[in-house]
């Protein structure tokens, strides 16, 4: 229906910052007001992205955000259904074990899975894959000075619109002797087998 949603930081009482979003029509209609996506006791909130889950019709917000008492920023993410701006989910932590992260980007595809092995093969079934990246510092016995790493984790939107762990986060590049930031990451088309 061309509905789009901004996302944004900035702050509304001077000492917090915190993710924004407004949803627009098609023809950059505001439908209401801006709202704020991040909750909960973590008060600087960065670097948001979004995208649209075809699916479960929802949008996928992803950011990084520092809690109180931590040292080190984590990512979180959440899906806002733009039929029910009413309730904003909790965002979900996507590694808060890992140490420095930070970049997010998010990345969603809808795609015909196709078991392998499997004689007869069976009727493909439909998909939805959000693939989530971010730097994140390494904790390899490789890297003693520190550098990043990139790293992902796939998650699937199941029918209550929830995020659904595949897999843990996963090392996306082989380099440990520099640095990797500034993640970006998209699906092709066809069969995921």
């Amino acid at each position: 229906d061309g509905r789009f949603l901004a996302v944004w930081t900035g702050s509304e009482d001077g000492t917090s910052t915190q993710v924004f979003a407004r949803l627009f029509d098609a023809s950059a209609s505001p439908l209401g007001p801006h709202f704020m996506v991040s909750s909960g006791p973590c008060t600087q909130n960065y670097s948001p992205q979004v995208a649209w889950t075809e699916d479960s019709a929802k949008f996928v917000i992803v950011w990084e955000r520092l809690c109180p008492g931590d040292f080190f920023a984590e990512i979180a993410a959440t899906l806002l259904d733009p039929d029910d701006l009413t309730t904003i989910p909790e965002p979900m932590p996507l590694a808060p074990d890992m140490e420095e992260s930070f970049s997010p980007v998010v990345a969603t595809a809808h795609l015909l899975a196709v078991p392998a092995g499997v004689d007869p093969p069976p009727a493909p079934q439909e998909e939805h894959i959000i693939l989530f990246l971010w730097a994140a510092t390494s904790n390899s016995a490789d890297a003693a000075d520190g550098p990043y790493d990139i790293v992902g984790r796939r998650y699937t939107a199941d029918d209550l619109g929830l995020l659904a762990f595949d897999a843990a986060p996963v090392a996306m590049t082989t380099i440990t002797r520099f640095e990797q930031n500034s993640p970006a990451g998209a699906f092709s088309t066809g069969r995921l087998l």
